[in-house]
C-alpha cells in the first residue's frame, strides 16, 4: 500500500500542488505597492533643547509639587536648575541633576515617625548650616532638617577617587548653600 502512494499515476497531483505552492509564495514575497486611505501622521513638535526650567515627571508629580507644604529647593545655578528631573508624593519630592560625569540628588520628606527610643538624637538634628555629611560606595551624602522637612543631597562622580567634587566636603557644601526656593508653575488649564 505504501508503495503504491509513490508511483507515477499519484505523483501528477502532488507536482501540481507543489507548483502551486511555490508560485503562491513567490507572489507572496514580491513587494507590492500598498496604498493607504489615511495620510501619514505629522511630525511630532519639535522639543526644546534647552528647557527654561526643570523637568517634571507627571501632571501628578506636578499637583503633588504644587501642594507641597515646604518650599521646593533646587540650586540657583542655572545648568542645574534646568537639568533637574522632579517626581514627587503627598510627603516627599526628588530632584535628579545629571550633568556630564556627575549626579546630583535632592530628597526632601517632612513625613515624620515618634521615636522615643530615639527621640533625644532626633532633637539635635543638623541644620542646613551644619549637615552630617557621609560616604557610602564613593556617593557623598549630605544631611540636614529645615522646618520638620528631612533634606538628602547625594553627590555621585562617575570617578570619584579623582573627581575632586566627590572627594571632598566643599562641592556638597556648595550645592546645599545654592538651595533656593523654585516656583511651581500652575498646570495649564488649572484654577488660580
Amino acid at each position: 500500500m505504501f508503495h503504491a502512494a509513490l508511483t507515477p499515476a499519484n505523483s501528477r497531483p502532488a507536482a501540481t500542488s507543489l507548483a502551486l505552492c511555490i508560485a503562491l509564495l513567490f507572489a507572496a514575497c514580491t513587494e507590492q505597492p500598498t496604498t493607504s486611505s489615511t495620510a501619514p501622521a505629522p511630525p511630532p513638535p519639535p522639543q526644546p533643547t534647552t528647557p527654561t526650567g526643570p523637568n517634571i515627571a507627571s501632571a501628578d508629580d506636578h499637583r503633588a509639587l504644587a501642594a507641597w507644604p515646604a518650599p521646593v529647593l533646587l540650586p540657583s545655578t542655572a545648568n542645574l536648575r534646568r537639568a533637574a528631573f522632579l517626581t514627587a508624593g503627598p510627603s516627599w519630592y526628588t530632584a535628579a541633576i545629571n550633568r556630564p560625569g556627575l549626579t546630583i540628588t535632592i530628597e526632601a520628606n517632612n513625613r515624620a515617625f515618634v521615636r522615643p527610643e530615639i527621640q533625644a538624637e532626633m532633637a539635635a538634628a543638623p541644620p542646613r548650616s551644619a549637615p552630617r555629611i557621609g560616604r557610602n560606595e564613593g556617593i557623598v551624602q549630605a544631611d540636614f532638617v529645615i522646618d520638620g522637612v528631612a533634606w538628602a543631597i547625594g553627590v555621585e562622580c562617575h570617578d570619584h577617587h579623582v573627581d575632586p567634587r566627590c572627594t571632598g566636603e566643599a562641592f556638597v557644601r556648595q550645592v546645599i548653600a545654592e538651595l533656593t526656593p523654585w516656583s511651581v508653575p500652575i498646570l495649564p488649564g488649572a484654577a488660580r
